[in-house]
């Protein structure tokens, strides 16, 4: 039985995300699952909790960009999806972003792997 790389190392990160989550390895990730266990709180307006729940969906969809490379509209895609998470990311760390500014260094591992997705991808041949 041939087993798809690619979903081995998805089911690996997750599980090793996971793990980072509770240990408090990844800020960003805390956050975020900080913020959807308080999605059902009900001080939450309606505008926060759609804000939230599209941050946790613009965060699957970069997810899904491993399995999309087949697609004709990859490369729309590559440039969408990672722009929607940016803007979904910094509306809800608007008032974080101010009181603490180097909260940012945090999107920069994500800046990078994106500024090197654009440039392979636009390196291969077409046919690829």
């Amino acid at each position: 039985m041939k087993i798809d790389i690619k979903i081995v190392l998805l089911i690996v990160f997750s599980f090793l995300f996971g793990i980072g989550v509770f240990r408090g390895i990844f800020p960003t990730l805390v956050f975020e699952a900080k913020m959807l266990l308080d999605i059902f709180n009900p001080g939450n307006s309606f505008l926060n909790q759609t804000n939230i729940l599209l941050l946790i969906i613009s965060h699957l969809l970069l997810i899904s960009l491993l399995f999309l490379k087949p697609f004709r509209l990859y490369r729309t895609f590559l440039i969408i999806f990672p722009a929607v998470f940016l803007l979904f990311y910094c509306t809800n760390m608007l008032l974080f972003l101010l009181v603490a500014p180097g909260l940012f260094l945090y999107l920069i591992p994500f800046l990078i792997v994106w500024i090197i997705a654009l440039s392979s991808r636009e390196r291969q041949p077409s046919w690829m």
